[in-house]
């Protein structure tokens, strides 16, 4: 993307994003887990979000070519903005997420994970994410991936709108 002549830096790209989540069975089907996570956006005018939480996944359904999960959980969320007018947040959300992976070949998967964050304090902000990304395996040490993000937000900060979508594509090599 580019920004406007006179708003500032002109950057392609500047975001960065890690997950880290722990996961403990419980039972045959119950699981709980715990995560955190860190990013920042330019494009969101978003300088940083951090957020730690935890919660229960339940096993649905398990086959040899599909997998579904149903995550519940809740999440301390704290962000901040390059708006100079605007503070950051710190919010407590739910975070729920039903996540299905279907093997369509030996070497073709798809995964989808859809996601609904609530505020604890107010039912009106509310985020639907969708993560979804198809792998192909060329063989035991090259593989091409694509992968779709959207994002709705019911209230985004600023003068953002609503969504934001993302596809990328790349090649993993294994050594």
């Amino acid at each position: 993307y580019e920004k406007e002549k006179g708003a500032g830096k002109n950057t392609i790209v500047d975001k960065g994003f890690s997950h880290l989540r722990f996961t403990k069975l419980l039972t045959e089907k119950y699981f709980i887990e715990g995560f955190a996570q860190y990013g920042f956006n330019d494009f969101l005018d978003l300088n940083n979000r951090f957020l730690a939480g935890m919660g229960l996944r339940v096993k649905l359904s398990e086959s040899d070519r599909t997998t579904i999960f149903l995550g519940i959980g809740a999440m301390q969320e704290n962000e901040t903005y390059g708006l100079q007018t605007e503070p950051g947040k710190k919010l407590i959300r739910s975070t729920n997420y039903l996540k299905y992976t279907w093997k369509l070949s030996d070497n073709i998967q798809l995964n989808n994970t859809a996601y609904f964050q609530v505020s604890s304090s107010d039912s009106k902000d509310f985020r639907l994410l969708y993560d979804g990304g198809l792998d192909i395996a060329l063989n035991n040490s090259f593989s091409i991936a694509i992968e779709l993000n959207y994002r709705y937000d019911n209230d985004p900060h600023g003068s953002l709108g609503n969504t934001y979508i993302q596809v990328a594509n790349g090649i993993t090599f294994v050594f």
